[in-house]
């Protein structure tokens, strides 16, 4: 059921106002509208910073390396200064696409300068660089796109500098340590952040949640007993679960409700792999999944009169 839908049952069951109605169309197409339009500008963006790149890059021996840096430089000037008159005259989406320009500028001219100086190519102290140079823009900005594109550049910077293997080699080595550990730095995160309202924040609160539940995966693939990393993990959702009823996440709760009942139909192919061929294992799982749904339904509703 659409927006439109809803309140026209709403104004069916005199819940709102017919006049009601139309604010409420009037204020969600506004706030869809920018955010197209701003993907659409953010694609354009990005397709003239492949294009300005693959210029130099077809022309790379003729251009002089002074010229080089100077054209990034001004680049980057002119993305930082549009920005500057874009906040100043209230105009939201040129100020948006010129930070973002100057977010792809800094990166490309970090490239740019190890080429031109020779310097060993390091990718993650490369991405960890661009990260730092780029946490002012993207602080600036009032959309969460940067955000959600800086916080993965960052941990890859900093992660990549101490050696991936070496986390992966703690998940598969102590994989219930691992998830206990990440999973509660990750909801110690969306704690603090739960109720901040600025676009980087936000961002950061909902990567925290991402990478709850990529850790719990990571930390089932270990190599300890199979039951205690499958109840480890289903606890901590749980406690997830716990936090965003308390909070009054709903949506949050209902992605790890689905993740919970996700987890119960693998564990029973796990468990029965042999009997999914007749189906009981297919069976068991529903009735398990029923039967926790039910349990979790009473547990949601009792937190909820607290």
């Amino acid at each position: 059921m659409n927006l439109n839908q809803k309140t026209e049952q709403w104004v069916a069951q005199k819940v709102i106002s017919p006049k009601q109605k139309e604010a409420i169309l009037a204020l969600e197409t506004k706030k869809r509208e920018p955010f197209v339009l701003m993907a659409i500008l953010w694609l354009g963006i990005f397709c003239i910073g492949l294009g300005i790149i693959s210029l130099i890059a077809a022309n790379w021996e003729t251009i002089p390396a002074v010229v080089k840096l100077m054209g990034a430089g001004a680049l980057l000037a002119g993305a930082l200064g549009t920005a500057f008159w874009g906040f100043q005259k209230e105009k939201h989406l040129m100020t948006e696409m010129a930070l973002f320009f100057a977010f792809l500028m800094v990166g490309g001219g970090i490239g740019l300068i190890g080429q031109i100086f020779h310097l060993t190519p390091d990718t993650f102290k490369g991405m960890l660089l661009w990260a730092v140079l780029s946490f002012g823009i993207v602080l600036v900005s009032q959309r969460q796109l940067l955000g959600l594109l800086w916080i993965p550049l960052f941990l890859g910077g900093i992660l990549g500098s101490f050696r991936w293997e070496l986390l992966l080699l703690f998940f598969q080595q102590t994989p219930v340590l691992a998830m206990v550990t990440g999973a509660g730095i990750c909801l110690a995160i969306a704690f603090l952040t739960r109720n901040l309202t600025t676009p980087f924040f936000k961002s950061l609160y909902h990567w925290s949640l991402i990478l709850f539940f990529l850790v719990l995966g990571l930390g089932e693939l270990g190599g300890s007993s199979f039951g205690i990393r499958f109840l480890t993990s289903v606890m901590l959702m749980v406690l997830l679960g716990v936090f965003a009823v308390y909070y009054d996440k709903k949506r949050l709760f209902n992605w790890v409700s689905f993740f919970i009942a996700l987890r119960c139909i693998v564990l029973y192919f796990q468990v029965f792999e042999s009997l999914t061929k007749t189906g009981i294992g297919f069976i068991v799982s529903g009735l398990v999944i029923l039967v926790v749904s039910g349990l979790w339904y009473q547990i949601k509703k009792r937190i909820e009169k607290r």
